[in-house]
């Protein structure tokens, strides 16, 4: 081969190293910039996702604090991305329709929601998982024994959770009162909301004591299959709806089912 073939053999292959650079060149580019896109769209996807997320909880924070909207044609909850409507569903349940945008990205998450609480007739099945309910939105979780005069006030009513033997004195209660162990009561109490006795399910009153109660009373034995001892000779029950629903009031609204799309 001479010199001029030689070279020209060289330049060829000089060409075609420099041509395979440049191709693997721009194939890298063209992949970092699908990964940077890829990126980009999976971050705003989550965005959304996690907005729509925040706008449910919103709703049932406020729902708890302020009741279900009068007027529902208008969004519930309107804040940077995202909002939120309030739908009336099946019974008691309302459903929640959170929207929110982040990018390019749209994310609507379906929340079905019903209001805590203790129902007024509740099946026995479930009064394991209501007074889990309850123990946990408890205001105050005492160990007994203790004894009660005064709890709570009109404008704030609390739950009470005494795990153990519970003494009423003379005085006013206001809220929910779960007692856990026995439940005594002595001189002359009131108790506006609802008064429960679950687990040892035993009511028990000194001489010439006496209650009223505005709101429900509620007992039940659930240590074992023994019936209930309860001696109501000195209380009054008045059937106070309203009052339910004020002892009922601090608990938020559970989820019931979520669908995303």
């Amino acid at each position: 081969m001479n010199r001029h073939s030689q070279r020209g053999a060289a330049l060829i292959l000089a060409l075609m190293i420099l041509s395979f650079l440049a191709a693997l060149g721009g194939a890298l580019l063209a992949s970092t910039a699908l990964d940077s896109w890829i990126g980009k769209n999976y971050q705003t996807r989550a965005q959304s996702l996690y907005l729509a997320e925040a706008g449910i909880e919103e709703a049932r924070e406020k729902l708890r604090v302020s009741g279900v909207p009068a007027d529902a044609a208008a969004p519930f909850i309107v804040s940077e991305g995202r909002q939120v409507w309030v739908r009336n569903g099946i019974a008691d349940a309302l459903t929640l329709v959170s929207t929110a945008e982040a990018g390019n990205s749209r994310k609507t998450i379906e929340a079905v929601v019903r209001k805590g609480g203790f129902p007024e007739n509740p099946a026995p099945h479930l009064l394991g998982r209501l007074t889990a309910s309850i123990m946990a939105n408890a205001s105050d979780l005492l160990a007994g024994p203790v004894f009660i005069a005064n709890y709570g006030w009109p404008e704030n009513y609390r739950v009470l959770v005494v795990d153990g033997d519970c003494t009423l004195e003379t005085g006013t209660g206001y809220g929910l009162l779960l007692v856990r162990g026995r439940l005594r009561y002595s001189g002359s109490f009131r108790w506006m909301g609802l008064l429960l006795v679950i687990g040892e399910g035993a009511i028990e009153r000194e001489q010439n004591a006496s209650g009223d109660i505005y709101g429900d009373l509620f007992v039940a034995r659930t240590t074992d299959a023994e019936p209930v001892s309860a001696d109501l000779s000195g209380i009054q029950v008045h059937d106070d709806p309203p009052e339910r629903t004020r002892a009922n009031a601090s608990f938020p609204y559970a989820i019931v089912s979520v669908r995303e799309y």
